[in-house]
């Protein structure tokens, strides 16, 4: 539900309005209100999640908090168009089936484009153009990346890497964690984590690498010496059981496949050379990049409606009493539940600014 580093040093797009956000409702009020509402957390590498790890339990308790306030839900309304009635000095807001609704104060908080079959998809864009607000170009964050690789023979192992993002040559943001492999290319948290700068790069007309370092915490001399040793204490064994309790065993094989060495041999053949390549194809395994899996598979949207055309309490400049908040403006977060606090943050900004000039 949130992370214990959640400042604007964690989020893209226009960070240095966020901070500001970010910071009239920080973590520790969050947490504040979570406790108040009978939710506890826990953390993992930073990470906060609710003790006994249900994502219901957090939608349960505010659903409950929201019923005790009298806070009236109409689900299953999918709004059409959003205007603003002079006259009567209130919002409209028409249902697709023609149903009319009037309110004081707005607040649109209907998300990005990301993931449409959760009802986030991209038509709350168009209810802020309405009034004049535009939207930068949006693109896919937190998301699998699409890689025509040799690892497609992988599909379904899980194992700890550090990827990095190679554009044009030059390494650029990295993530240590797990990685999954599948037939479409990769995905787990550390894809995830540079997903968004894949996909900024790409928009720009970058080709995009990702390079795979399989012992993050060795360097490739020291992992030299390390596969040396085991070709000492295991020189009768087959090749393709040379990596066999030093790394994933699929993996290895792979390995010793794009090197062009024939997994049958003795594990005692192999030369300094052939140990030399085997350490830097594990320590520096570039993988093309043809892009992302797209919305349908992304959890956030990176871009939006510019968070400069609204107030510090996040009120429209071009309409007095419309709000904004959360993933439709142009700030997302790294993954490791940044966004979620900025959710958070952007909510409860914009909630506290609406009801207080009613």
């Amino acid at each position: 539900l949130s992370n214990l580093d959640a400042d604007g040093a964690h989020y893209h797009g226009e960070e240095n309005l966020a901070r500001g956000v970010l910071a009239a409702f920080p973590l520790s009020e969050t947490l504040d209100f979570f406790h108040s509402i009978g939710i506890e957390v826990t953390e993992e590498e930073k990470k906060l999640y609710p003790c006994g790890l249900q994502a219901s339990s957090l939608t349960d308790a505010l659903r409950f908090e929201c019923e005790k306030l009298g806070v009236k839900t109409l689900l299953g309304v999918h709004v059409h168009t959003l205007s603003f009635d002079g006259k009567r000095n209130s919002f409209v807001l028409t249902a697709e089936d023609g149903a009319r609704h009037v309110a004081d104060r707005v607040i649109v908080a209907t998300g990005g484009a990301a993931a449409p079959h959760t009802g986030s998809d991209g038509n709350g864009y168009a209810l802020l153009e309405g009034f004049g607000h535009s939207k930068t170009e949006i693109l896919p964050a937190l998301v699998q990346l699409k890689a025509d690789s040799p690892f497609k023979t992988l599909k379904g192992i899980k194992t700890e890497v550090r990827a990095t993002l190679v554009t044009g040559g030059s390494y650029g943001v990295f993530s240590e964690g797990e990685i999954h492999f599948a037939d479409y290319g990769l995905s787990g948290p550390v894809i995830f984590a540079i997903s968004s700068h894949v996909s900024r790069a790409n928009a720009e007309g970058m080709k995009c690498e990702v390079a795979l370092d399989f012992f993050p915490n060795l360097s490739v001399e020291r992992l030299r010496e390390r596969l040396t040793e085991r070709k000492n204490l295991l020189e009768n064994r087959p090749l393709e059981h040379f990596f066999a309790g030093l790394l994933n065993k699929q993996v290895g094989r792979l390995a010793l496949k794009v090197c062009g060495f024939d997994k049958d041999r003795a594990v005692k053949s192999l030369t300094s050379n052939e140990i030399e390549i085997l350490a830097r194809r594990l320590k520096d395994w570039h993988v093309p990049v043809s892009g992302t899996a797209g919305f349908a598979y992304a959890q956030v949207t990176a871009g939006g409606v510019p968070l400069a055309e609204f107030s510090e309490t996040l009120e429209s400049k071009k309409q007095k009493g419309l709000y904004a908040a959360g993933e439709i403006l142009n700030v997302d977060g790294d993954c490791g539940g940044f966004n979620l606090q900025w959710a958070w943050s952007s909510g409860t900004v914009a909630g506290r600014a609406a009801v207080s000039v009613l």
